[in-house]
């Protein structure tokens, strides 16, 4: 009797699960997609048998178009190289409300050859939140579309050709919009309008636009964008930054334009900021309040015209890195031994005689470049530096190196090419982790046993010296 009725039990479970496998069968949209329309997409992702994701790769056709509009939980919508011409109707796209995510794609590996967005077509995607184009053409229609679609948290433009009349004025109604790229290809985009400064929601802004008037960064309205934390913008026009100390939430500022001459006062208002990257233009002067900025971990100022380093710099607690290689510095500030939790400073291709002392109390320094100067002395105190792992020194005025650099524990690489060296201590066979050595392009007339007997060098080069043979 209960073999009987465990029996039953079973057969209806096998008959049950054998139900809703079949019934997940007929319900299986990417399916019944790939075997009607296997040429044009190149992926689906399903999700209980929903279609959630789709790429469509090389073409598309109406009755596509059609079927996409009844897959009612499709989240993601990319065209991959799909010429979209004026015959097609998207019309039928508009009542997918769980659409959110759509991409343009049409980068090729060797050829920049974009396609137009075309007009009365962005309209159909009502609900979007998140829109990307790569290698698109693009003029103010189009661009005003996107203006309409209020839901919109991020935009992206990739390597893309505006039209003459483009512009991003209708972008000031996206409310939500959090994360904005815009990089226009071969200085087709002419002006970035202070339409931006009205997003009150942006977190993130990259702009990649030389020939393009960025005017929005020097509008008094600029103070709009309070919740924004990120700035990266290329530009060879040049940037105002006369009005950046607004942005008082600021986390990342990384600016590469060419003629941007000054750093305002105001930056030091900056206090949230962990990293400023300003590279090549003729900036001169860093402005004392430069040691204002109390949260800075990275600070990279190399390619300028920079003639000194402010004592304020000294200020810096949290900095980590710090980049002015390519300058006119002549001097290193003392006050550089306070940066306690400093691991890499790079000060090449300046003008530096001297090395300070206070270098030695930079604890966690591991990597120190001073290529490129006019240094003749390497202090004793050097050997204080027990986690620098690279010691970069070619092309200076050396002609002795410190016995102390054999306190230099950690250290794997040294560099001291072309230099005037006479004499390697013996020293530096303490250097148990010592890998590369470059003492190539020097006075130098032997070389110690203890270095040659190192275990751990993988490259010894003292080509260039008067080496005598023994």
């Amino acid at each position: 009797m209960k073999f009987n009725l465990l029996f039953k039990t079973i057969s209806l479970f096998m008959l049950n699960t054998s139900y809703l496998f079949t019934r997940a069968e007929s319900i299986n949209e990417c399916n019944e997609i790939k075997e009607n329309w296997g040429n044009y997409v190149s992926q689906c992702i399903n999700d209980s048998g929903k279609a959630s994701e789709i790429t469509i790769k090389g073409g598309i056709t109406q009755d596509l178009i059609n079927k996409l509009a009844t897959l009612s939980e499709l989240d993601t919508l990319s065209f991959v190289y799909v010429p979209i011409n004026d015959e097609l109707n998207f019309r039928p796209l508009r009542n997918l409300t769980k659409l959110h995510s759509v991409s343009f794609d049409n980068e090729k590996r060797r050829e920049y050859d974009p396609f137009r967005v075309r007009n009365k077509l962005l309209k159909y995607f009502p609900n979007l939140t998140r829109l990307e184009f790569y290698h698109v053409i693009i003029g103010k229609s189009a661009l005003d579309e996107i203006g309409s679609l209020t839901n919109l948290k991020s935009v992206e433009f990739y390597k893309t050709t505006f039209d003459e009349d483009a512009t991003f004025h209708s972008f000031k109604l996206l409310s939500n919009l959090k994360y904005l790229v815009i990089e226009s290809y071969n200085r087709t985009l002419k002006r970035v309008s202070t339409s931006l400064n009205y997003l009150t929601n942006l977190e993130t802004l990259e702009i990649k636009a030389n020939g393009a008037d960025v005017a929005f960064i020097s509008h008094s309205t600029l103070e709009n964008l309070q919740k924004l934390r990120t700035i990266d913008i290329t530009n060879d026009v040049g940037l105002n930054l006369k009005r950046i100390g607004c942005l008082t939430n600021l986390v990342y500022l990384r600016l590469v334009c060419e003629n941007t001459t000054s750093l305002p006062n105001n930056i030091g208002n900056l206090k949230k900021l962990k990293e400023l990257s300003l590279y090549g233009n003729p900036i001169k002067t860093i402005p004392d309040t430069i040691g204002d900025l109390e949260s800075l971990e990275d600070l990279y100022l190399a390619d300028n015209q920079i003639e000194s380093i402010p004592e304020s710099i000294g200020n810096l607690a949290k900095l980590k890195y710090l980049n002015l290689a390519r300058n006119k510095i002549t001097s290193i500030p003392s006050s550089i031994g306070n940066l306690s939790n400093l691991q890499r400073l790079s000060l090449d291709g300046n003008q530096i005689e001297i090395i300070p002392d206070s270098l030695e109390n930079l604890e966690k320094l591991d990597h120190l470049s001073l290529e490129n100067n006019k240094i003749k002395v390497i202090p004793d105190s050097i050997g204080n530096l027990k986690k620098l792992d690279h010691l970069l020194l070619s092309s200076n005025e050396i002609e002795s190196i410190p016995e102390s650099i054999g306190n230099l524990e950690s250290l794997q690489y040294i560099s001291l090419s072309y230099n005037k060296v006479q004499s390697v201590p013996d020293s530096i066979g303490n250097l148990n982790n010592l890998q590369y050595v470059y003492l190539d392009h020097n006075n130098i007339t032997s070389i110690p046993e203890s270095l040659k007997n190192l275990s751990s060098i993988r490259v010894l080069n003292t080509s260039y010296n008067p080496i005598k043979s023994e």
